[in-house]
């Protein structure tokens, strides 16, 4: 879908930062930084939480990458 992102994508938007995100799904900062470099794959609930707060443009799938290797393969 067009619409979908990646955390880290949706970070650079004008007005967004960690730091806000992690207030509104109850984590650390750290945590969103961490999974926006593809540090970590964030549990189910952060992940439901993340998507929730981004207004569904940032789906669990783009934790793993489904995204852009389908993008790679058609």
């Amino acid at each position: 879908m067009k619409d979908e992102m990646t955390l880290r994508e949706w970070l650079e938007q004008p007005g967004e930062n960690a730091t806000r995100l992690a207030n509104k799904c109850r984590c650390a900062p750290s945590t969103i930084t961490r999974a926006a470099k593809g540090e970590v794959i964030p549990g189910r609930a952060l992940m439901v939480k993340i998507m929730h707060h981004t207004g569904g443009k940032v789906p669990p799938n783009s934790f793993y990458g489904v995204a852009d290797q389908a993008a790679h393969t058609s």
